[in-house]
């Protein structure tokens, strides 16, 4: 018989280990049925704890990587929904260069038209420029790379898709192409009007203009200011006559009076026709303006003691004169002149010459007008015409600077002069005689989207018109050269078609305009009403040709080649990957003026070097759970210069059909792009969803690893429930054993 303890019932312990394992697994039961977990601490599976919490990782990046996808999908749609709204603003731009192609069109019209291209252009350059997603800039290029360059004024980066990260040298020479010469039609005076021309001069900085020429005789004069203190003796003596068909007083004049009271100049006009002889009627003037009546004596006129004998003795003799044979005699005391003065020649031959002192008289063949001289002012006066001269040619009142200048004067349907004011000229007058610049009216002078505005009215010499136009290119397009001399002659009327004998200055009576700068760049087009434009003409007598630019690309570091090309639209494609780089056209060709054929002469000049660093900025898309799963995509640069759009213009027949092929190509351009962003967004959309199925079957790996089985579990905490309730009754019952040692006491 077993014997019984008081100190230790190990029927007690027994029960209560018992009680305690179906306590804890009670516990146990409970902790997972209220969470519905098999696994809540790491020691209910330590190592499906460690798979679950790696599938749990995999599971969140999953999920992470769809809305990327998702995100992506918006960005993309964001860059493609902007890129549809350029696709129809380029199709606005196509229908109306169609438009502007038409022949039913005026120059005005055009214009019209030119601006709504302009305002879309602007458009579309705006669109590239702020289409953004989360302040990330899609269209202009940065979605793909970041550039900069050495000089951003010769080089320019257009970015098109990915990009091979580097520093890269360009060394750039080029063959030059050809400039555009632009001729007007000639202009010619119009009935009635008179211009005159500077043809040569010593020193034309010392002349400020010729205006209003009228009641000048058509020639070829030359003027000669003679400095004071000139020393000349002069007696009384015929200096010009001028004799009818049929005078025979020429041969026999003799003039007299060496001692003469009569100083200046003396014109003498036959009144009427007949022979020589006692009683003929002259008129004489001593001042230009006052003719005076006399009647010959014995053959003979005597002024002031100055003798001036038709028959060329004392003895009247039959010589036949004829009404409007005029003879100029100057005269003086027989001393000499040290005054200075002008002197004029007529330089076709007919002699004006010597004029002297500030009374100065020309012979005008039926009219004799005075020429003065204005020593204050330094304004020579020829009738209503006008020489101004600068103020160095006269010091305190008298000649200071000797000068001498060659003068044309041109008459009705002659080629207009450089002084002749538009409304003296032909060609602006429409057809029913009205004048077309009665108000001022605009010129529009363009290179590509670049404009300027200038005014033009009737008393714009035909000079200043062409100086309008140059300031319009040089200063108001800023198409200009370093060269102040090929600068000068952008934009000139040519005077005298001798100073070259083939060229654009060949013909006289044209405004010519030479861009200064080779190529498409360079290409200059007029704008303005229709009426205007017909007046001017113009025409391109030699088209613009791009320059051979080849550019040959090392890397910057190692100086290793990378490749070259030689293009002749001033653009490297294809050499470095996803760039296409922009080369100014006028890098390495230089500029100077031909003066004897009028002409620019372009010439290769040095190579050149520019460096080029590129960084890539494409957009990656992280969709995946675990590192370096991301898709790359790149937006390209969509503004009017990538495009090729940016110098579209439709003022003209010809550059609106030039417009219709290249809006052709920038549609090409988008379309290509649209449709690259449509694949990716299709990729994306299959990509989101195969991340969903593998989202799903982690879910459910990690589920069957981590998550309770219900059912099962159930049934645990049933047993443990009742194995606990039987463990503590069986505790109960082992604590009542001890008791049976007070039977034995009693």
């Amino acid at each position: 018989m077993a014997g019984i303890y008081v100190n230790t019932n190990l029927m007690a312990i027994d029960a209560h280990i018992q009680l305690s394992k179906a306590q804890d697994s009670l516990q146990l039961s409970l902790r997972r049925l209220a969470s519905g977990l098999r696994i809540n601490t790491a020691a209910d599976d330590a190592s499906g704890l460690a798979i679950s919490e790696k599938m749990r990782a995999q599971i969140k990046g999953l999920h992470r990587a769809t809305l990327n996808a998702q995100d992506g999908i918006s960005l993309l749609q964001t860059a493609e929904g902007a890129l549809n709204e350029v696709h129809g603003i380029l199709q606005r731009m196509r229908e109306l260069a169609v438009q502007a192609s038409n022949g039913t069109l005026t120059a005005t019209d055009r214009v019209e038209i030119q601006k709504e291209v302009q305002q879309l252009k602007e458009e579309i350059d705006r669109i590239s420029k702020t289409t953004e997603f989360n302040t990330k800039k899609l269209l202009n290029g940065d979605a793909a790379a970041l550039w900069s360059t050495d000089h951003p004024d010769k080089v320019e980066a257009i970015i098109r898709g990915q990009v091979v990260e580097g520093t890269y040298k360009l060394e750039v020479s080029a063959t030059p192409g050809k400039n555009q010469i632009m001729k007007s039609d000639i202009f010619t005076l119009r009935d009635g009007a008179i211009g005159i021309e500077l043809t040569t001069a010593t020193s034309t900085t010392n002349i400020e203009s010729l205006y209003d020429p009228q009641e000048i005789i058509q020639g070829n004069y030359q003027i000669d200011v003679l400095t004071a203190g000139t020393s000349i003796t002069q007696s009384a003596s015929a200096v010009s006559m001028y004799s009818q068909a049929g005078s025979s007083w020429k041969d026999n004049l003799a003039v007299k009076g060496s001692a003469s009271t009569t100083t200046g100049y003396i014109a003498v006009r036959v009144g009427e026709s007949g022979y020589a002889s006692t009683g003929l009627t002259v008129y004489y003037t001593t001042d230009g303006e006052t003719w005076t009546s006399a009647t010959l004596t014995n053959g003979a006129l005597t002024v002031g003691g100055v003798v001036i004998d038709f028959n060329g003795t004392a003895d009247a003799t039959n010589v036949y004169l004829t009404e409007g044979d005029v003879v100029l005699v100057a005269a003086n005391s027989g001393g000499t002149t040290t005054d200075g003065g002008v002197q004029v020649t007529d330089t076709a031959g007919n002699s004006l010459s010597p004029v002297w002192d500030v009374d100065n008289l020309s012979a005008g063949y039926t009219e004799v007008t005075f020429v003065t001289l204005d020593t204050d002012s330094g304004n020579l006066h020829w009738g209503s015409f006008k020489i101004d001269w600068q103020d160095s040619v006269v010091d305190n009142g008298s000649i200071a600077t000797a000068e001498s200048i060659n003068i044309q004067v041109r008459g009705s349907g002659g080629v207009a002069t450089s002084t002749t004011k538009l409304k003296d000229i032909a060609k602006f007058y429409d057809p029913d005689g009205n004048f077309i610049l009665s108000t001022p009216q605009k010129l529009t002078i363009w290179n590509g989207p670049n404009y300027y505005d200038i005014y033009l009215d009737g008393d714009d010499t035909i000079a200043e018109v062409a100086e309008k136009i140059r300031n319009a290119i040089v200063n108001g397009l800023g198409l200009k050269v370093d060269d102040a001399e090929v600068n000068n002659h952008v934009a000139e009327y040519i005077t005298d078609g001798n100073v070259a004998t083939t060229g654009e200055a060949a013909v006289k009576g044209t405004i010519v305009i030479r861009s200064p700068l080779v190529g498409e760049n360079g290409e200059i087009t007029i704008s303005g009403d229709e009426n205007l434009i017909k007046a001017l003409s113009l025409e391109v007598v030699q088209e613009a040709v791009n320059p051979q630019t080849t550019v040959n690309v090392k890397d910057a570091h190692t100086d290793n080649p990378i490749g070259g090309d030689t293009v002749s639209d001033g653009v490297l494609r294809g050499i470095i990957r996803g760039v296409d780089v922009k080369i100014s056209q006028e890098v390495g060709i230089s500029v100077s003026w031909d003066p004897t054929n009028k002409t620019f002469v372009f010439s290769s000049g040095s190579n050149e070097e520019f460096y080029l660093h590129i960084v890539d900025a494409s957009v990656n898309f992280h969709i995946g759970a675990n590192q370096n799963q991301i898709m790359n995509t790149t937006i390209g640069r969509m503004d009017t210069v990538a495009l090729g759009v940016a110098d579209v213009l439709v003022v003209d027949m010809k550059h609106a059909e030039a417009a219709i092929t290249k809006i052709d190509h920038a549609i090409q351009l988008v379309s290509s792009e649209r449709g690259k962003l449509g694949a990716i967004i299709n990729r994306l959309q299959k990509t989101i969803s195969n991340l969903n199925i593998q989202r799903e079957n982690m879910v459910a790996s990690e589920s069957r690893i981590r998550d309770l089985d219900m059912a099962a579990e159930t049934t645990n905490f049933t047993k443990s429930q009742i194995l606990s309730q039987t463990a503590m009754a069986m505790l109960a019952q082992a604590n009542q054993i001890p008791q049976q040692v007070l039977q034995l006491l009693r």
